[in-house]
């Protein structure tokens, strides 16, 4: 199996809130500005409108750099909640289909026979199959993958 793992279910974090702390940063410094140029004399609307729009614009930016977060840790929490029982089954079958693999080599020495040639031909398919779904959920969830397969190779369930 392959082990290719382009890393998307994994963002910055650092940069993320980074630039939102800025971002609140920002706003609180305009809100303090504003308040101390209100207390030395009257602001005219010009400059209480350009405050205001700073404070608002940092505040949105802020807050949607935050739901931007949430939304991704719990879309992340969501899916690997529930990939790890679809997973699990993937290699089940792909276990099973390895039995079934080896059964039919055996047989097929002790008894050659041309149609288990074909079945056998059939469950190498299935298993590559297998294979190459082990291999999308390794995209998708690739910490899960390797636990679960590392956990079944110590019980004896899966080879490599």
């Amino acid at each position: 199996m392959r082990n290719r793992n382009p890393n998307w279910t994994q963002r910055s974090s650092g940069t993320t809130w980074g630039v939102m702390i800025a971002l609140m940063v920002l706003s609180l410094t305009a809100l303090i500005v504003l308040v101390y140029l209100s207390s030395l004399r009257p602001l005219n609307p010009a400059e209480l409108v350009a405050l205001q729009v700073v404070i608002l614009g940092a505040g949105i930016g802020a807050s949607w750099i935050f739901s931007q977060s949430s939304a991704t840790n719990a879309a992340e929490n969501t899916m690997r909640l529930h990939t790890r029982p679809a997973l699990r089954r993937v290699l089940d079958l792909y276990v099973s289909l390895g039995r079934l693999s080896d059964r039919i080599k055996e047989y097929n020495t002790q008894n050659p026979d041309n149609r288990l040639d074909v079945i056998e031909a059939i469950v190498d398919e299935q298993l590559g199959t297998v294979d190459s779904a082990l291999e999308d959920w390794r995209d998708i969830v690739p910490e899960d993958v390797e636990e679960i397969v590392e956990r079944m190779e110590r019980t004896g369930g899966i080879r490599r």
